[in-house]
Protein backbone atom coordinates (compact mmCIF):
# COMPACT_ATOMS: atom_id res chain seq x y z
CA UNK A 1 0.00 0.00 0.00
CA UNK A 2 2.99 2.57 0.72
CA UNK A 3 4.67 1.83 -2.39
CA UNK A 4 1.61 2.34 -4.34
CA UNK A 5 1.01 5.48 -2.63
CA UNK A 6 4.60 6.94 -3.21
CA UNK A 7 3.96 5.89 -7.14
CA UNK A 8 0.65 7.27 -7.45
CA UNK A 9 2.38 10.76 -6.28
CA UNK A 10 5.61 10.47 -7.94
CA UNK A 11 3.02 10.05 -10.96
CA UNK A 12 1.24 13.19 -10.15
CA UNK A 13 4.37 15.29 -9.50
CA UNK A 14 5.69 14.20 -13.29
CA UNK A 15 2.26 14.89 -14.81
CA UNK A 16 2.16 18.20 -12.72
CA UNK A 17 5.96 19.07 -14.04
CA UNK A 18 5.04 18.26 -17.63
CA UNK A 19 2.63 20.24 -17.78
CA UNK A 20 4.74 23.30 -16.35
CA UNK A 21 7.14 22.92 -18.97
CA UNK A 22 8.02 25.60 -21.02
CA UNK A 23 7.55 24.88 -24.81
CA UNK A 24 10.32 26.83 -27.25
CA UNK A 25 9.01 29.34 -29.28
CA UNK A 26 8.29 27.50 -32.45
CA UNK A 27 11.00 28.99 -34.94
CA UNK A 28 10.73 29.62 -38.86
CA UNK A 29 13.22 27.18 -40.53
CA UNK A 30 16.42 28.35 -42.56
CA UNK A 31 16.02 27.02 -46.32
CA UNK A 32 16.28 28.54 -49.43
CA UNK A 33 14.06 27.60 -52.34
CA UNK A 34 15.64 27.12 -55.91
CA UNK A 35 13.34 26.92 -58.74
CA UNK A 36 13.25 27.97 -62.60
CA UNK A 37 16.08 25.66 -63.04
CA UNK A 38 17.83 25.19 -66.37
CA UNK A 39 21.65 23.57 -66.13
CA UNK A 40 23.10 22.45 -69.66
CA UNK A 41 26.33 21.84 -70.58
CA UNK A 42 28.95 21.52 -74.01
CA UNK A 43 32.13 19.88 -73.76
CA UNK A 44 33.58 22.40 -75.98
CA UNK A 45 32.46 25.97 -74.95
CA UNK A 46 31.16 24.94 -71.13
CA UNK A 47 28.56 24.50 -68.99
CA UNK A 48 25.28 27.34 -68.27
CA UNK A 49 23.34 27.51 -65.48
CA UNK A 50 20.26 29.83 -64.34
CA UNK A 51 17.66 29.28 -61.03
CA UNK A 52 15.89 31.55 -58.80
CA UNK A 53 16.74 31.70 -54.59
CA UNK A 54 14.29 32.67 -52.40
CA UNK A 55 14.90 33.05 -48.77
CA UNK A 56 12.32 33.73 -46.12
CA UNK A 57 12.92 36.43 -43.15
CA UNK A 58 13.66 33.62 -40.29
CA UNK A 59 14.77 36.35 -37.88
CA UNK A 60 18.18 35.11 -37.94
CA UNK A 61 18.31 35.41 -41.67
CA UNK A 62 17.16 38.23 -43.90
CA UNK A 63 14.63 38.10 -47.23
CA UNK A 64 16.11 37.59 -50.67
CA UNK A 65 15.25 36.84 -53.75
CA UNK A 66 17.85 36.94 -56.74
CA UNK A 67 18.75 35.11 -59.86
CA UNK A 68 21.56 33.26 -60.64
CA UNK A 69 22.59 33.47 -64.86
CA UNK A 70 26.22 32.15 -65.50
CA UNK A 71 27.98 30.79 -68.28
CA UNK A 72 31.43 28.68 -66.61
CA UNK A 73 34.27 26.36 -67.47
CA UNK A 74 33.24 22.83 -67.23
CA UNK A 75 34.60 22.01 -63.42
CA UNK A 76 34.44 26.12 -62.31
CA UNK A 77 34.00 26.46 -58.60
CA UNK A 78 33.99 30.21 -58.54
CA UNK A 79 31.13 31.82 -56.79
CA UNK A 80 29.40 34.28 -59.35
CA UNK A 81 27.48 37.72 -58.17
CA UNK A 82 23.79 36.89 -58.72
CA UNK A 83 20.82 39.51 -60.25
CA UNK A 84 19.55 40.40 -56.35
CA UNK A 85 15.85 41.30 -57.42
CA UNK A 86 14.16 41.37 -54.24
CA UNK A 87 15.91 41.73 -50.62
CA UNK A 88 14.49 42.57 -46.59
CA UNK A 89 15.99 44.64 -43.86
CA UNK A 90 14.16 44.35 -41.00
CA UNK A 91 15.93 43.05 -37.86
CA UNK A 92 18.65 44.79 -38.46
CA UNK A 93 19.39 42.38 -41.06
CA UNK A 94 20.60 43.96 -44.56
CA UNK A 95 21.43 41.99 -47.88
CA UNK A 96 24.93 42.32 -49.17
CA UNK A 97 24.53 40.38 -52.30
CA UNK A 98 23.37 36.66 -53.46
CA UNK A 99 26.79 34.87 -55.08
CA UNK A 100 26.64 31.08 -56.58
CA UNK A 101 28.57 28.72 -58.26
CA UNK A 102 27.59 25.46 -60.35
CA UNK A 103 30.49 23.28 -60.53
CA UNK A 104 29.13 20.27 -63.36
CA UNK A 105 30.95 16.92 -64.75
CA UNK A 106 28.63 15.86 -67.85
CA UNK A 107 30.57 12.44 -68.49
CA UNK A 108 30.79 11.70 -64.53
CA UNK A 109 28.30 10.05 -62.02
CA UNK A 110 29.49 12.29 -59.07
CA UNK A 111 30.89 15.70 -58.29
CA UNK A 112 28.34 18.25 -59.61
CA UNK A 113 27.53 21.09 -57.03
CA UNK A 114 25.32 24.30 -56.73
CA UNK A 115 26.45 26.39 -54.39
CA UNK A 116 24.62 29.34 -53.35
CA UNK A 117 25.93 32.37 -50.80
CA UNK A 118 24.13 35.12 -49.01
CA UNK A 119 25.95 37.98 -47.56
CA UNK A 120 24.41 40.48 -45.22
CA UNK A 121 25.34 42.97 -42.54
CA UNK A 122 23.79 42.11 -39.30
CA UNK A 123 23.42 45.73 -36.97
CA UNK A 124 22.79 43.98 -33.85
CA UNK A 125 26.43 42.42 -33.77
CA UNK A 126 27.81 44.39 -35.81
CA UNK A 127 28.77 41.75 -38.44
CA UNK A 128 29.18 40.61 -41.73
CA UNK A 129 28.13 36.93 -42.70
CA UNK A 130 28.48 34.73 -45.17
CA UNK A 131 25.91 31.90 -45.54
CA UNK A 132 26.12 29.03 -48.12
CA UNK A 133 23.96 26.52 -49.11
CA UNK A 134 24.53 23.60 -51.37
CA UNK A 135 22.88 20.43 -53.68
CA UNK A 136 25.28 18.06 -54.58
CA UNK A 137 23.78 15.64 -57.59
CA UNK A 138 25.08 13.80 -61.16
CA UNK A 139 25.11 16.39 -64.06
CA UNK A 140 21.88 13.98 -65.14
CA UNK A 141 20.33 14.89 -61.91
CA UNK A 142 20.76 19.05 -62.18
CA UNK A 143 20.10 18.60 -65.89
CA UNK A 144 16.84 16.87 -66.06
CA UNK A 145 15.70 15.73 -62.99
CA UNK A 146 15.93 17.78 -60.03
CA UNK A 147 13.00 20.55 -60.60
CA UNK A 148 12.44 23.08 -57.81
CA UNK A 149 14.12 22.02 -54.20
CA UNK A 150 14.87 22.90 -51.03
CA UNK A 151 18.57 23.61 -49.76
CA UNK A 152 19.50 24.55 -46.04
CA UNK A 153 22.30 27.44 -45.30
CA UNK A 154 25.16 27.05 -42.71
CA UNK A 155 26.89 29.98 -41.21
CA UNK A 156 29.87 29.79 -43.44
CA UNK A 157 31.60 32.99 -41.87
CA UNK A 158 30.82 36.29 -39.82
CA UNK A 159 33.78 39.04 -39.39
CA UNK A 160 33.60 42.79 -37.39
Amino acid sequence: MHHHLITTLTLLTLSHTALTLKLPARQTPNLWHISDSYIGCDPTVGCSYQFHVLGDDTGQLPYFEADCIQNVPIGDTALQQCNLVGAGSQFGLSVDGVYASGEFYPGNQVGSRVVVQLEFSDARRGTREFWQASQDGTYQTFSRDLGDYDVIPLQAAAVA
